[in-house]
């Protein structure tokens, strides 16, 4: 009942809500929503996002978030996969991202984990580097050991005085953001070691946060390109690309 309710009005009957004279670039609080748009080069979708309920942790209130559906978009399915909050011009996110998503299924991948990591900051330049981690893990396949080693990383981009979305809609106050994640794959193949994967960006998404609205357009690449490796094969595609939007097509905030 709660997703049919989600489509009352459209973003520009929320217009009264979205200049209160300050700056937050993600409003939570209970009841705000955001549907989106959802189209890739396999699907497309709707994900209705939602505030659902705080958290309390070391004096710190942590916002949750859920989709009406199994989110289709990477940012819908970051938000929900824990939680987030704010702090001055920050947004700091707790959750994961699954690169086995980018990689395949052909083997458990785990997800990259977010600990409070600076999603965004409105008060920093273009080109800073937001939040940064790196680590790695050990997959066995077939015989072998798979190094994984990975970083994540998220830089601040543009600021737009106005930036008008793909549907239409324009939004004031817009700040950018990517998010990526690169990755290094490698193994030892009778005694050598080789690399699968160099180094390489196998997510990259770049979100764009208007003032209290929030996130009004995402556009995210997933790809790969694998090293061949003479006597090792992995059952997934030597090469892999594709691309999802988000677009912001409804919305309430208070």
């Amino acid at each position: 009942m709660f997703g049919m309710a989600l489509f009352g009005c459209s973003s520009d009957d929320n217009s009264g809500n979205n200049n209160n004279g300050t700056n937050d670039f993600l409003p939570q609080e209970q009841g705000n929503y955001w549907v989106y748009d959802v189209n890739s080069d396999e699907f497309s979708g709707r994900d209705s996002l939602y505030v659902s309920g705080t958290t309390t942790s070391q004096g710190n209130t942590y916002y949750t978030y859920l989709t009406s559906e199994v989110p289709n978009g990477f940012y819908s399915g970051l938000m929900t996969s824990g939680q987030s909050r704010v702090s001055d011009s920050k947004i700091f996110m707790t959750g994961e991202i699954n690169i086995g998503d980018v990689l395949g299924d052909f083997i458990e991948v785990p997800s990259v984990e977010l600990v409070d990591f600076v999603i965004f900051d409105g008060g920093t330049s273009q080109g800073a580097t937001l939040d940064s981690e790196s680590g790695s893990f050990t997959i066995p396949y077939n015989g072998f050991d798979i190094l994984v080693e990975y970083t994540l990383s998220a830089k601040a981009g543009q600021k737009y005085p106005n930036y008008t979305v793909s549907n239409g809609d324009s939004y004031e106050n817009v700040q950018s953001v990517t998010i990526a994640v690169s990755a290094k794959i490698s193994t030892s193949v009778f005694g050598f070691p080789v690399t699968i994967l160099s180094s390489q960006d196998v997510i990259s998404s770049t979100q764009y946060y208007a003032n209290n609205v929030g996130v009004v357009f995402v556009n995210t690449d997933f790809q790969y390109q694998m090293n061949a490796v003479p006597g090792f094969e992995l059952p997934i595609p030597q090469n892999f690309q594709s691309n999802t939007t988000e677009v912001l097509d409804d919305y309430l905030v208070e």
